[in-house]
């Protein structure tokens, strides 16, 4: 595991709950994608936290079954969900990027014509 430090406070983040799942989403946020394994950390002094120590591999994806139920029993039984929802923005940048990108190519390529 890495060390991780606090950029704002520059000492090292403390391990606050291992084990806690997390549900990473699909791009539209509104069904799980896959159910993850990681750790929960914090900063002691100003106490952001951070989710790191992901397993290799997530404990089941959306084709082997009802993640919504199984979030829900984790739940239940009192265990720490943290929700993933960076996939959209993510998918969003990218294609402002490639956009653009694929813009200045047009332009090149009318250009050289």
């Amino acid at each position: 595991m890495p060390k991780m430090i606090c950029t704002k406070c520059q000492v090292g983040f403390r391990p606050e709950k291992n084990g806690v799942f997390v549900a990473e989403m699909f791009e539209d946020n509104q069904k799980i994608y896959a159910v993850w394994h990681a750790d929960l950390w914090k900063c002691p002094v100003c106490g952001i936290e951070v989710v790191a120590g992901f397993g290799n591999n997530p404990i089941k994806e959306h084709y082997q079954g009802d993640l919504e139920s199984m979030i829900a029993k984790i739940k239940e039984k009192g265990g720490t969900v943290i929700y993933d929802r960076e996939s959209a923005m993510r998918k969003r940048e990218f294609n402002e990027h490639f956009e653009k990108e694929w813009r200045k190519f047009i332009h090149y390529e009318n250009q050289r014509a």
